[in-house]
């Protein structure tokens, strides 16, 4: 199945799609080449209104940051997390930058734990979270 347009950039829906089903099978390093294809985009474009990535046929930015992170953890340590997100949150604009810190995300180097992401209480008390902790892909 191929997740790429004729200009080789991701196309959204099915992007979002095929990462979740390898994260679930158990094959994020079958995901982790298209993440950091994924990557490189968003560094490259540096913007990442909805409305502009949609336009690129890219996933929204928050939907790969909220996708990306059980990925990279699992096949990254803590510190390699951190540098793996650093160049993302250093190439884009201000409103990703908000994204990294809305979804809880912390790369300062300092921070135990890189990369941590901390679940937003009112996830919480809505309900959103499963039992493991993940924020559900349902509906993506």
């Amino acid at each position: 199945m191929s997740v790429t347009t004729s200009i080789d950039r991701p196309r959204s829906a099915e992007t979002v799609v095929y990462l979740a089903a390898l994260d679930r099978a158990g094959r994020p390093d079958l995901a982790l080449p298209l993440l950091e294809q994924l990557a490189g985009f968003y560094r490259s474009l540096k913007i990442t209104d909805s409305q502009f990535l949609f336009g690129h046929g890219m996933p929204f930015f928050e939907v790969f940051l909220r996708n990306s992170l059980s990925i990279v953890r699992k096949l990254k340590t803590p510190e390699e997390v951190r540098d793996w997100y650093r160049p993302i949150h250093d190439e884009v604009d201000e409103a990703g930058k908000r994204m990294f810190e809305e979804g809880g995300f912390r790369i300062d180097e300092e921070a135990e734990g890189a990369c941590e992401r901390k679940v937003p209480e009112t996830l919480i008390r809505l309900g959103a979270v499963s039992l493991r902790g993940q924020i559900p892909v349902d509906g993506l």
